[in-house]
């Protein structure tokens, strides 16, 4: 298993589905996963790929609605070092799935350019987080 899959907890067997990936990002599926970049679901891993909140909001839906309720959602942001100009970064950018219940809860590196969020559905932690201010 490549060390990204194990980052992304994505397991031998399991279905991923892979959105708006730019082509210079590798993933190595391990072996017995499967891989695609369409489809309904449901699957064990879901991840996306945005540069600015408008790219959050755009493919949110699709991979909410396509992962399994235990699977692993990721949203993938550039990094600041990237260089590449975005509104959003760890803290900042993901109002729009905290209103909805989501919360993050680990934080990747994807590669030099690409870092990554996993959310989960958890609207109680979101109401501890603000009662101890972050």
């Amino acid at each position: 298993m490549s060390a990204l899959a194990k980052k992304l907890r994505w397991k031998s067997g399991q279905k991923a589905l892979v959105v708006k990936k730019p082509k210079d990002v590798v993933l190595e599926p391990p072996e017995g996963a499967k891989l695609s970049n369409r489809g309904k679901g449901p699957f064990d891993m879901v991840l996306g790929f945005a540069q600015d909140t408008a790219a959050v909001a755009e493919i949110f839906p699709r991979l909410r609605d396509a992962c399994a309720e235990d699977g692993a959602l990721w949203i993938a942001y550039p990094k600041k070092s990237s260089g590449i100009v975005t509104d959003i970064s760890r803290d900042e950018g993901w109002g729009g799935l905290t209103k909805q219940g989501w919360a993050a809860v680990t934080q990747i590196a994807l590669d030099g350019t690409w870092s990554a969020l996993r959310f989960r559905h958890a609207p109680e932690l979101i109401r501890e987080r603000k009662k101890r201010g972050w």
